[in-house]
């Protein structure tokens, strides 16, 4: 960090206080989605994420009310494009980037990690089950997952979100099991 602002350690004085807790994320990266079967493009994004990571514990981890970690790089079950997660060398080297920041946040304090992928639903319910269950198999410092966006799109609203999004977070509870 080149220059410091106070905002943050305010915002922890203020949170201390009154039991708010914090959970502070990496660096967010845009995936080269050319190169996501490249292992060196996950070193590249994990350096960068590093500076941020051993910031936020030497300036926040001391604190009581921090309590996790957030890997802000996000995925997702998309197909819009060639290389994807859902293809075995691309799932491989996500794993190995999550885990290997996930037990680098770790070191500093041993709290909960989470991720929160996008759910694109561009495949059966049934294969992002699998993408996700293959994915945490090889995770174990991962602990939360949280879903975002896109869960509710689709031209038609009442079977995206009454048909298709339980079958999707059935699949996905699934392999967080």
């Amino acid at each position: 960090i080149t220059k410091k602002l106070d905002i943050i350690d305010r915002m922890y004085e203020a949170a201390s206080r009154c039991g708010v807790k914090f959970i502070m994320g990496s660096s967010y990266q845009s995936w080269n989605t050319k190169l996501l079967w490249n292992p060196e493009h996950y070193d590249e994004v994990f350096e960068l994420n590093r500076q941020v990571i051993e910031d936020v514990a030497r300036n926040f981890c001391s604190s009581e009310a921090f309590a996790g970690w957030y890997i802000a790089n996000e995925f997702h079950d998309g197909v819009n494009f060639s290389p994807n997660w859902f293809e075995e060398e691309c799932n491989s080297a996500l794993a190995a980037y999550l885990e290997k920041t996930a037990s680098y946040m770790k070191s500093f304090k041993n709290v909960p990690v989470c991720v929160a992928p996008a759910l694109f639903r561009g495949r059966p319910a049934k294969l992002t089950g699998e993408l996700y269950d293959r994915l945490f198999a090889r995770t174990p410092s991962v602990d939360i997952l949280y879903l975002q966006d896109c869960a509710g799109r689709g031209p038609d609203m009442v079977t995206s979100v009454t048909v298709d999004l339980p079958n999707y977070f059935a699949e996905i509870k699934k392999a967080c099991d």
